[in-house]
């Protein structure tokens, strides 16, 4: 037998006591290369999970700010009332009266910060103008 050769498991031929197949015979130290590669391979992996978490909250954004317009939309409905939406940011919605000037009626909501919840922040319920026989939102069905 050789010098260093593994004679059974648990001890290495000729090197002395308390020298185990591992610490005698031990695997190359990574690369700088190697290194950098797993770190991006770990990067690029956090960042799909990431992105992942991301679009989820999204469409949780979209559908819950869908809901909320869909409500405002039939309340206007029954009232005769014809409601429009301004332009919202994914976060906040912001619905006025279309029939007058100085849009009496408005009701602006926006997400807490710090859960998935909305809340509102203005409400003002009293509305001065007649009722419509047209709305933008009614359908036959």
């Amino acid at each position: 037998m050789a010098l260093g050769t593994p004679e059974h498991s648990g001890k290495v031929h000729g090197v002395g006591a308390y020298v185990t197949p591992i610490s005698y015979f031990h695997t190359p130290a990574m690369t700088v290369n190697e290194r950098a590669f797993k770190q991006q391979q770990f990067y690029i992996e956090q960042h799909k999970k990431d992105e992942e978490r991301y679009n989820h909250m999204e469409a949780e954004y979209k559908r819950i700010i869908q809901e909320l317009q869909k409500r405002w939309v039939s309340c206007g409905i029954n009232v005769g009332n014809d409601i429009f939406f301004k332009k919202n940011d994914p976060s906040k919605v912001m619905a006025q009266c279309k029939g007058s000037s100085n849009f009496q009626f408005v009701c602006y909501t926006s997400k807490k910060n710090d859960s998935d919840s909305f809340t509102i922040k203005t409400f003002n319920p009293e509305h001065r103008c007649g009722r419509k026989n047209v709305n933008q939102f009614a359908t036959a069905k």
